[in-house]
């Protein structure tokens, strides 16, 4: 496990227990896991993963842990993929954006800049609309495949 695993598996679990959640073994490899990946994963690419360090993963197993992970802010869920990947401003109660490249699916996050999500809520109150907490999903190219 590289050492910056080591430190995220600590914060996470002073995080799931200063919320008085249970922090399991199963909920540490898919944590550890999830964070050894080269971008967004689904639940199946995790369960695979997941094979090298636990037996016989469950799919269960693994969406029960990213949901728990999802709760505590830790995960986010792109839902336009159906892909998983770690909370990369972990430290900060946030809104995420994520751009996303539909070439390479490289994802990047970046917190919802004030000036957007206020016009956000302006525009959802005026509608009579109660967003969802959830990220905004930006598509387009990264500049190494603009580049190409």
């Amino acid at each position: 496990m590289k050492r910056q695993n080591s430190q995220l598996l600590r914060e996470a679990e002073e995080r799931c227990r200063q919320s008085g959640r249970q922090w399991t073994s199963q909920r540490a490899d898919v944590l550890s896991v999830l964070a050894d990946q080269q971008g967004p994963v689904t639940a199946y690419e995790l369960l695979d993963a997941i094979k090298s360090v636990h037996p016989n993963p469950k799919p269960a197993t693994v969406y029960r842990a990213l949901e728990f992970f999802m709760e505590l802010g830790l995960v986010h869920k792109l839902d336009s993929a159906n892909r998983f990947v770690l909370c990369s401003h972990q430290h900060e109660e946030h809104r995420a954006q994520f751009l996303i490249c539909d070439s390479c699916g490289h994802v990047d996050e970046v917190p919802v800049a004030a000036k957007l999500l206020a016009a956000l809520e302006e525009q959802s109150a005026r509608l009579e609309f109660a967003m969802a907490d959830k990220g905004l999903e930006i598509h387009g190219l990264c500049a190494r495949c603009r580049q190409h």
